[in-house]
């Protein structure tokens, strides 16, 4: 995908670099050269420097000083403190939902998690990718309630950068995943707030293991490691 600047041009460049991230393009625990950067998007180092203050907010980068800027590796520690969390999180998110759903939201969601089923159903990674992004920003602003919203959306780019190593990996074994989300929207329907929130703790916690078992850790190299090491990988069994 190429890269065509515009207004709002560090915005623009953290979407485009956190594309890259998300997608894997970007491995955690590579640098990332600005100087190289800036030359191959066309852009001066100004927008470039605030792009890399916006990812690292969305905990996509971390610039550290007097060594540059890393893509953020995936520890082990990282992964269980995203995945607890959001277990939590998504606990009060469903609460709401059952009591705030309407009609018109119910419609919406249903047609995300068709979605998402036809995506695991023909293997479309990029498919189930964006319709699962869909499905969560229906659920929160279904709910609005802006400190929950604010709560999840802050951590929104590192799940989703996992989601997709997830399906990419699971690519032919979407279909479960996508039956537990089935699941808990037929509870939500129904009102059934302690089940869907069961089904979706499941859903979550199911995720956390997968990635435990199957990702390949990365960690920062450190400062007596060779400038020509970009990450340091400990693959999971």
């Amino acid at each position: 995908m190429s890269f065509k600047p515009s207004a709002k041009l560090s915005q623009q460049i953290a979407q485009h670099i956190g594309n890259q991230i998300i997608s894997g393009q970007l491995k955690g625990g590579e640098r990332l050269i600005e100087g190289s950067l800036a030359r191959e998007l066309g852009v001066s180092y100004h927008p470039l420097r605030e792009a890399m203050l916006l990812l690292e907010k969305d905990g996509l980068v971390e610039i550290v000083p007097r060594r540059g800027v890393w893509v953020t590796p995936l520890t082990r520690v990282f992964v269980d403190n995203l995945y607890d969390i959001l277990t939590e999180l998504y606990t009060l998110l469903f609460r709401w939902i059952v009591q705030r759903i309407t009609d018109d939201y119910a419609l919406r969601a249903e047609k995300a998690i068709k979605k998402i089923e036809d995506s695991a159903r023909e293997h479309n990674v990029e498919g189930y990718h964006n319709a699962l992004s869909e499905l969560g920003g229906l659920a929160l602003a279904c709910v609005d309630l802006p400190l929950l919203n604010r709560m999840i959306t802050e951590i929104l780019p590192a799940k989703r950068r996992i989601d997709y190593h997830v399906a990419v990996m699971r690519r032919n074994d979407l279909g479960q995943s996508a039956m537990l989300l089935r699941r808990a929207f037929r509870h939500v329907l129904t009102g059934d707030g302690e089940s869907a929130v069961k089904v979706i703790r499941a859903y979550v916690q199911g995720e956390k293991s997968f990635v435990r078992a199957n990702i390949c850790f990365t960690s920062l190299p450190t400062e007596e490691s060779a400038p020509s090491v970009k990450s340091r990988r400990t693959c999971c069994g």
